[in-house]
């Protein structure tokens, strides 16, 4: 059977009919549910005359997910009404006029390039559309700041997500201030690294930030005392070769953290260091929980000494080696070797 249904709609199903034909318009709707909007209207139309009623009857407010638009698309299927999408993906170079017709829409990704975005998003402030979820994909991320400029004056926005494919070496130079928004939810995932300057120049538009995921790069040693993140409760950070030092200056920016989330590589000896989490988790007096999941080169002693690893067992984290330990240890002490840090720290 093509449909996927809920236990629910199942046990309707199965207990009041025995054909398809007899199913509910109430059943119906929760089946549509699974499907994209594309999908129904090409594959799931003309199935029964109820099927049909439901799908193609606005008064019963079905709602329509995941309907991609490329730029090449002129004509939409028959029977698709834009006043019932609730989410949206538009590619690069598709219309605006199709956006200002979903008047029901709640979440919209954009997959293009920045001056489209930026354009599309202009556009989308300076009219009444109130979706709450917006997710970005664009090729690198040097324009982040000007992206974000336009970003802040959607009042409606909650969550905002930017992801940038490619390598650049430094983000753009905020020419323009951002306005104080109303998003709690900010993840930013790139190749290329968000310093401290670069939450110093992003933090008067997202004090109401409450989760926050970000990649940091050892880059800039500006003051943290220059911005702080006062309703920050959730942070999730990917590493690349981070002194344990900066996590304790960034932690030191969010008065109000209860949970931090640390992965990617490291090559400090600090992060083996029982005491340094001991200290980084009683820093904070909100924090309750430390998830560890890092990737260490090494060649310190350290590592192999058993010591170390009790003291980690105790704060339940665990060091081992990616590789044989006794392989790397009877060649070479000196020699690097993988090292795996996981672990959930509790107070």
């Amino acid at each position: 059977m093509i449909f996927q249904v809920s236990f629910r709609t199942l046990r309707i199903v199965l207990g009041n009919i025995t054909t398809i034909s007899h199913l509910r318009c109430d059943v119906w709707l929760e089946i549509f549910q699974y499907f994209e909007a594309i999908e129904l209207f090409s594959t799931l139309k003309n199935v029964t005359g109820t099927s049909d009623e439901v799908l193609f009857n606005e008064k019963f407010r079905n709602q329509l997910r995941g309907l991609v638009i490329d730029c090449h698309i002129t004509n939409l299927l028959k029977g698709l009404t834009l006043n019932q999408v609730i989410s949206l993906t538009m590619n690069n170079g598709a219309s605006f006029g199709i956006v200002k017709q979903c008047c029901s829409l709640h979440s919209l990704k954009l997959k293009g390039e920045s001056e489209w975005i930026i354009s599309l998003v202009t556009k989308c402030s300076q009219i009444s559309i109130k979706f709450e979820q917006l997710s970005i994909t664009i090729p690198d991320i040097k324009p982040l700041h000007q992206i974000l400029a336009c970003i802040s004056s959607l009042n409606s926005l909650r969550r905002l997500e930017i992801h940038a494919e490619e390598l650049e070496e430094t983000i753009g130079i905020p020419t323009v201030s951002m306005a104080p928004s109303k998003i709690e939810q900010l993840i930013l995932k790139s190749c290329s690294a968000i310093t401290y300057r670069d939450l110093s120049h992003m933090q008067s538009g997202f004090i109401c930030v409450r989760y926050l995921s970000i990649s940091l790069f050892q880059r800039s040693r500006i003051s943290v005392h220059s911005f702080t993140f006062p309703f920050l409760r959730s942070l999730r950070v990917s590493l690349l070769e981070v002194p344990f030092e900066e996590i304790n200056r960034l932690v030191s920016t969010m008065p109000s953290l209860m949970k931090l989330k640390l992965y990617g590589f490291a090559d400090d000896v600090n992060f083996v260091n029982s005491d340094k989490w001991i200290h980084l988790l009683t820093s904070i007096s909100t924090l309750f929980r430390i998830t560890v999941d890092i990737s260490l080169q090494h060649d310190s002693s350290i590592f192999y000494c058993e010591k170390t690893r009790a003291a980690l067992h105790k704060i339940n984290m665990s060091l081992t080696s990616i590789f044989d330990d006794l392989e790397c240890y009877s060649h070479d002490e000196r020699q690097l070797c993988w090292w795996q840090l996981k672990g959930v720290i509790r107070k």
